[in-house]
């Protein structure tokens, strides 16, 4: 066999091996999710959730390396129960939703941690993109899956307000995504 035929039957087999491993992986529609986020304001912790959650998932514990996660989060539905401090919120100084009107998440992989994963992602708000590690369990329920965990992030990294005395840096922020 000369080499050019030995190279296009490596690259057909790993094409082939590739094909069936993502074939292998359950893709996943979205039924249900929720987004919640919490931060002390004064010493008290306010919490609110953003709605409008859509994703592509191609999970499998046994795939983890052709495994992937691409959600986006519409900012416009930012909601703390007070309309009037969500309207201050969704403004430039904050989120800006008249020109980031979504957030984003995309896997760039994932690792086995304990009884669940940490999936490292990229997360971009407010145009600023920064790389984040979200430990998250997967559990099954009515023929479906629930992936959920907490990740935090520093509001700062991303342009979300400035440096306060009053308004903590840190964001705390829960994921539950029911999907079939």
């Amino acid at each position: 066999m000369n080499v050019s035929a030995l190279i296009r039957s490596i690259f057909s087999f790993l094409f082939l091996a590739l094909t069936i491993s993502l074939q292998a992986q359950e893709s996943r529609q979205v039924n249900q999710a929720s987004v919640s986020f919490f931060i002390k304001n004064a010493g008290i912790e306010v919490d609110g959730s953003m709605k409008g959650f859509s994703a592509t998932i191609r999970f499998s514990p046994d795939a983890l390396a052709t495994s992937f996660i691409n959600a986006e989060l519409q900012a416009t539905t930012l909601n703390t129960g007070i309309s009037s401090r969500d309207e201050h919120l969704k403004n430039k100084d904050y989120f800006n939703v008249a020109q980031y009107p979504k957030i984003v998440m995309e896997s760039t992989g994932f690792r086995a941690s304990g009884e669940g994963f940490i999936g490292t992602f990229r997360l971009t708000m407010k145009g600023t993109t920064r790389v984040v590690e979200l430990p998250f369990r997967v559990t099954k329920s009515g023929g479906g899956s629930v992936f959920q965990g907490t990740f935090t992030i520093d509001r700062l990294d991303y342009g979300i307000g400035e440096s306060s005395w009053i308004l903590s840096d840190e964001v705390r922020i829960e994921v539950r995504v029911e999907a079939r």
